[in-house]
């Protein structure tokens, strides 16, 4: 069920992509780089609920009403004649919706038309319900899907709101970023950082992940998501216990995440171990947290020693401080501006089709050596009416490229929604699971 085009018929230029936006939209042409959020839903929710909600998410937020043309002058977003979102419902068992997840995942988003975003009602029965959102990595990362979830969930409980004041369109994500961190002082910097870590690299001897169960082109790949979910009260001494350590959930679950994988290399001996930790900037750029779209999202890329007969304390311990060491130095300002030089890479060569395709044949034989965690940390999902409870809230992402192992985490006040996510058949299900299972009892055993 489609409401009517969410804008008027006539098209006119939104704003050219930034430089970022043109990377992730590099990407998206051939490597299906979307995000999910889901939210697990106690209560009777109907097509009809959701049309209303959905119309008035869309006119809230203007990244939400438009298309990207192509044009080799440069991509831009275009409003005017944009659909409303795409609503499907469907009826499944309520331990089934990841597969709905993972279709979402691998099917593309109609870019040229938009909307660049589209909405799926799983619903279990008569009382339950997951809703799914589906954008492109152009428009908004994880936190920004927390904010349309939110919005979306609002709208429902209030009925009377019948028509809203749009948000205005955010400038390009570099104008948000500090004058230090742009331009040529931002690159030299970005490249001396990236020297330090790739030298680090080196010293420790590499990196060294889980072997791969198969291979496969990209367009036969399958991105797969295994959840798994801990209810609130364990989160809470899970919380106690790192607060005691000394530490953060977020190293825990990061120490747990690089463990269960060295566990399944079944190495004797400490191994060595790159991670990407995924860091939320909305907090320290100015006017960035406005509306909550966009893409924020920064990492810090750091190597660690990981014994699975070691403590995992002592390894959540040594990551907090890599990772404080990391922010205090701007690195994930640094290392989300030093997409700009693909940018310039991909201005260079002439076209983005030209690019995407090279990335395909790159990365159809290449072996990742590293691993991923996000943590959207807790989320708070407002209030809602007595008969509609938000039981859990989670994401996934990743592209059909990536051979690497995911871990994407959220929290409610009711439970923390742990999705592990990789791509088959780089990684099998079983293989997925086994890995997932074993990070879980890790953080199990350690609170009891």
């Amino acid at each position: 069920m489609n409401g009517k085009n969410a804008t008027e018929t006539k098209e006119t230029v939104a704003r050219k992509l930034g430089g970022l936006e043109r990377y992730h939209l590099m990407l998206q042409n051939f490597l299906h780089t979307n995000v999910v959020v889901h939210a697990r839903v106690a209560g009777h929710i109907t097509e009809d609920m959701l049309r209303r909600p959905l119309d008035l998410l869309q006119k809230r937020h203007p990244l939400m009403t438009v298309r990207i043309d192509r044009r080799r002058s440069g991509p831009r977003f275009m409003s005017g004649g944009v659909p409303a979102i795409p609503l499907r419902v469907i009826s499944l068992p309520e331990e089934s919706w990841h597969t709905v997840a993972e279709s979402e995942l691998n099917t593309p988003l109609p870019i040229d038309r938009g909307p660049l975003l589209r909405c799926v009602l799983a619903t279990h029965g008569n009382s339950r319900s997951t809703i799914l959102i589906t954008y492109s990595h152009t428009i908004g990362d994880g936190m920004a899907g927390a904010g349309m979830m939110r919005d979306l969930l609002a709208f429902i409980n209030d009925e009377t709101i019948m028509d809203i004041q749009p948000l205005i369109l955010k400038k390009k994500m570099e104008a948000y970023f500090p004058r230090k961190t742009r331009g040529i002082p931002g690159a030299l910097a970005y490249m001396k950082i990236n020297h330090h870590y790739m030298k680090h690299l080196r010293e420790s001897g590499g990196s060294i992940m889980p072997e791969y169960d198969g291979q496969a082109p990209l367009h036969e790949r399958w991105i797969q998501i295994v959840p798994r979910q801990i209810d609130g009260t364990t989160v809470k001494k899970l919380s106690e216990k790192a607060r005691s350590e000394g530490t953060t959930v977020n190293s825990a679950l990061t120490a747990a995440h690089l463990m269960a994988l060295a566990h399944d290399l079944d190495h004797r001996k400490p191994v060595s171990m790159a991670l990407m930790s995924a860091v939320n900037l909305r907090n320290i750029l100015s006017g960035a947290a406005d509306g909550d779209m966009g893409n924020f999202a920064g990492s810090c890329n750091t190597v660690h020693r990981v014994d699975i007969r070691g403590s995992l304390w002592e390894l959540a311990r040594e990551h907090r401080s890599d990772l404080l060491e990391s922010i205090e130095a701007r690195e994930p300002m640094l290392h989300l501006l030093g997409l700009n030089l693909y940018d310039g890479i991909i201005r260079w060569i002439g076209h983005d089709n030209f690019a995407a395709r090279s990335l395909d044949r790159f990365y159809a034989g290449f072996k990742q050596k590293m691993t991923i965690v996000s943590n959207m940390g807790r989320i708070d999902m407002g209030t809602t009416r007595s008969n509609l409870n938000i039981e859990s809230l989670g994401f996934a992402s990743s592209s059909r490229a990536s051979g690497m192992i995911y871990s994407i985490i959220a929290m409610t006040d009711r439970c923390m929604t742990w999705n592990f996510v990789a791509t088959d058949p780089l990684y099998s299900r079983k293989h997925l699971e086994s890995i997932a299972d074993h990070a879980v009892s890790l953080i199990l055993n350690t609170i009891d």
